[in-house]
């Protein structure tokens, strides 16, 4: 499980990791977004790369996460959940 928000994660992208997102996820990290499994998916995949994983490794392990922890595998922007919020009283 990650520390960063996905929103963190995808911002501190290098054009290395993008190299490597396409070529093991078959597709740009920007036309990933439409799907969001295979966006987080592949945000994992760098995660598990910084990691120390080499890239066989991490993909096998992003691809290998059920959609549950797939949805919980990163932090949740806490600035979106206050936003969502009702006033309190």
């Amino acid at each position: 499980m990650s520390t960063q928000t996905p929103n963190d994660m995808f911002e501190s992208l290098t054009g290395f990791d993008e190299i490597a997102i396409a070529a093991h996820f078959g597709d740009k990290i920007t036309n990933l977004h439409a799907d969001p499994f295979a966006f987080l998916r592949a945000l994992a995949f760098v995660d598990f790369r910084r990691g120390g994983q080499n890239d066989k490794d991490a993909y096998q392990s992003a691809m290998a996460l059920t959609i549950s922890a797939t949805q919980n595998y990163f932090t949740e922007d806490e600035t979106e959940d206050e936003a969502g919020k009702e006033p309190s009283a």
